[in-house]
């Protein structure tokens, strides 16, 4: 580390204010420049390029550094030196803490045409910093064209806010230089990582001795469909926002330690500005992801993201840039314009899978703008890919990994720092299987771990009778996960050994392998407990709670559900308390304690009526109504079912509606009230039939032709069965 003595930091300006104060840019005519645009990010096992800094440079924090503490707004502004880029007019982020820090700017990682890149260190808290130094060269005709350009990318990346978009810090000056700040990111670029995971599958031999073990745990766990549906979800807040990324591919797509894919390096252009281009505009190095419109001197559009979208996908699946057979732009650009795309070859073997991928990325690169889905579509369409087996789901919860064992939150993205798990053995969940917990070494994922090289199991015999390859698929992936936590144990990352317990958790309970699942959350249990991290306690209980009320085991299960909501409750977490309570009064009601399950289901509505869940609200009414039916409480059921029917009708809930009109028609034939049962069965009937439901539609007719002999109106319920049976038998079955 890099800690020589450097001037004062005059101010650290906020990213609201980003360039008051600032001294002009000049730049360094003795670094080299590359003619390629630099990224925001390197791998710090790519840092190979000049790998100090010309001088180390320390500042002392004097104003603001957003988002390394605790901020407060006020309004203010700095009069403006000669020759820096004004914005004017705006707040200013100040720290409300008088401490002050240090930034050291420890090396410079990479060298670009328009900015070089450094690593830094904010040494009260230890963070690493990206640091981008805009190179502007004073008196050219160029410069004042970047200098917009680079306060348009400030102002706009300062009001951006999504999980999958790299977060900025601010603007800070450093001894007359100007840089941009942003996280540092362990694993660099998406399409770094790509190229070393290949390398690494490629030659696994030598990956060993050259890839760190963490990367390789990383290389493990990586999720593609995750991937693509977290760059998707990033390109839909961009485009709400009323934005234009202007160069997606994997370059510029930064993968934290945890995986969790964050848009960087934006060309970020308002759609009312698309046709506006400048010499400095970027882009010119992007003729494999530049749809055919824009090589016609079309405007930037969100359908030109998309394109650019289709061809990162071609990157996350093969590890390879578009068109890679293809040395010269110029014979990209007479592909692309001719209709041809990259040939389908991902690098997994698990065609299936990615066959559906590939065809998402087919969508995206359509030779016409108007064909391409937009990114809303798109996540839709990879959303079914993401089932419980995926690594995604978990993994975008998670903020960080290996250096810090950040350990994740079920129901927020907020990350919470703990300690290490001890040495102290911990007791057995609540229903859970087995006796007391064995030592960390005798754990379940070292146990499992043994077996990952074996690749002739049981599940390999299902697939040679007959079965397709989803099995091997997920057994391939439970081993990899597996391996994964048997890395992160020997980092001692319990937060990560957790994580990887859970997936293997998930893949259980999809498999129905439920005594299996409740060991893996009792492993995982323990470890949250020693990492201090309630929440994730009572997610496991609550996990083991749905488990045994699935086997039937309904003591378990409740004594599970009422000990997370305990949890649930001292955290003030009150719809993960609700959502217990809830399930608390299903589990009752199968036990036949009406009178509780009531109780439990009214508290529960309560709560989700006060949070504005009013779906969650009219389903515990729902529920209730039906209980009170059972009971013979006929009004009261009435009076919940009808204000249930009520919310499910505004929030325009079909099935929903429905189900409440069919519980209501069933009580008022239990109340001998057989025209409105009639009414309200017809009703439901009328609604199954929109949802092309031949199930449900059935059964209320039943109901309804019953209903019929019991007033002795033989004839119409003869009548209204024939003409019904027909109408069903030239059905569509629903989907």
């Amino acid at each position: 580390m890099s800690t020589g003595q450097g001037a004062n930091l005059p101010s650290i300006h906020s990213v609201l204010d980003p360039f008051s104060g600032a001294s002009s840019y000049n730049v360094r005519n003795s670094e080299p420049q590359d003619a390629g645009q630099m990224n925001m990010h390197a791998s710090e096992d790519d840092m190979d390029i000049d790998t100090e800094a010309p001088t180390s440079k320390t500042a002392e924090v004097q104003n603001a550094v957003p988002a390394f503490e605790s901020m407060s707004i006020e309004a203010g502004g700095a009069e403006m030196p000669p020759g820096n880029i004004p914005v004017n007019g705006l707040p200013r982020l100040t720290l409300s803490s008088s401490d002050s820090g240090l930034i050291i700017i420890q090396k410079r990682v990479a060298l670009g045409h328009h900015s070089d890149m450094y690593q830094g260190l904010y040494t009260p808290t230890k963070l690493k910093l990206a640091m981008k130094c805009p190179r502007i060269l004073e008196g050219t005709f160029q410069a004042v064209d970047t200098k917009r350009r680079y306060e348009r990318e400030v102002r706009t990346w300062s009001s951006l806010n999504h999980v999958n978009v790299l977060p900025f810090y601010g603007v800070v000056e450093i001894s007359s230089v100007t840089y941009l700040v942003a996280p540092w990111v362990a694993h660099g670029d998406l399409s770094q990582f790509l190229a070393a995971r290949l390398k690494c599958l490629k030659h696994p031999s030598l990956a060993h001795d050259s890839v760190s073990i963490e990367k390789r745990a990383a290389f493990l766990i990586f999720d593609e469909a995750a991937t693509i549906h977290g760059i998707a979800s990033g390109l839909v807040y961009l485009h709400a926002c009323g934005l234009i990324h202007g160069d997606i591919k994997a370059a510029n797509v930064l993968m934290t330690d945890s995986l969790v894919p964050l848009l960087g390096d934006f060309g970020l252009t308002k759609k009312d500005e698309a046709n506006v281009t400048s010499p400095g505009s970027k882009g010119s190095g992007t003729a494999r992801w530049k749809s055919p419109g824009l090589t016609d001197g079309e405007s930037r559009t969100t359908k030109t993201d998309i394109y650019a979208l289709g061809m990162t996908i071609v990157e996350i699946l093969t590890c390879r840039e578009p068109f890679h057979q293809l040395r010269l732009n110029a014979k990209v650009y007479l592909a692309v314009s001719q209709g041809h795309r990259p040939p389908f070859e991902p690098l997994s073997r698990h065609g299936k899978d990615f066959g559906l991928l590939w065809e998402l990325a087919a969508c995206c690169w359509q030779q016409e703008a108007v064909d391409r889905p937009t990114a809303a579509q798109v996540v839709g369409r990879i959303a079914p890919l993401l089932p419980t087996t995926s690594l995604g789901h978990i993994t975008m919860e998670i903020g960080s990994c290996v250096s810090s064992d950040v350990v994740p939150l079920r129901s927020t993205q907020v990350n919470r720092r703990s300690n290490m798990l001890g040495d102290q053995s911990m007791a057995l969940l609540p229903g859970s299987v087995g006796g007391a917990r064995k030592e960390p070494e005798n754990s379940a994922v070292d146990r499992m771990s043994k077996d990952t090289g074996n690749k002739k199991s049981a599940m390999d015999t299902d697939n040679s009778n007959g079965n397709d390859g989803r099995q091997e698929h997920e057994h391939d992936m439970c081993n990899s996960v597996i391996e994964a936590a048997a890395i992160y144990r020997k980092l001692n990352c319990q937060g990560m050994v957790a994580h990887c317990l859970r997936t293997v958790s998930e893949m259980k309970k999809a498999q129905g392998h439920y005594d299996d699942d409740c060991t893996l959350l009792n492993e995982v249990y323990a470890i949250y407990m020693g990492l201090g991290d309630r929440s994730m306690m009572a997610y496991c209980l609550e996990s083991v709670g749905e488990i045994r009320e699935t086997q039937g085991r309904y003591d378990d299960a409740k004594t599970s559900m009422s000990e997370a909501a305990s949890i649930y409750k001292a955290l003030d977490d009150r719809p993960r308390v609700a959502q217990c309570l809830k399930s608390i009064g299903v589990i009752k009601e199968s036990q036949g304690n009406y009178a509780d399950a009531c109780t439990s289901l009214i508290e529960a509505a309560v709560i989700f009526k006060s949070l504005e869940d009013r779906g969650m609200a009219a389903h515990c009414l729902k529920s209730i109504g039906d209980i009170k039916e059972t009971q013979g409480r006929f009004d009261e059921a009435l009076t919940s079912l009808s204000e249930s029917y009520a919310i499910f009708k505004e929030l325009d809930d079909r099935g929903a509606m429905a189900r409440c009109l069919e519980s209501i028609g069933s009580t008022n034939k239990k109340q001998r009230d057989y025209n409105n049962a009639c009414t309200s069965l017809g009703e439901a009937t009328a609604i199954y039939k929109q949802l092309g439901d031949r199930r449900r539609m059935a059964h209320c007719l039943k109901s309804i032709v019953k209903i019929k002999e019991v007033q002795g109106h033989c004839d119409d319920a003869c009548t209204l069965l024939s003409e019904q049976i027909r109408g069903i038998a030239t059905m569509p079955a629903r989907c």
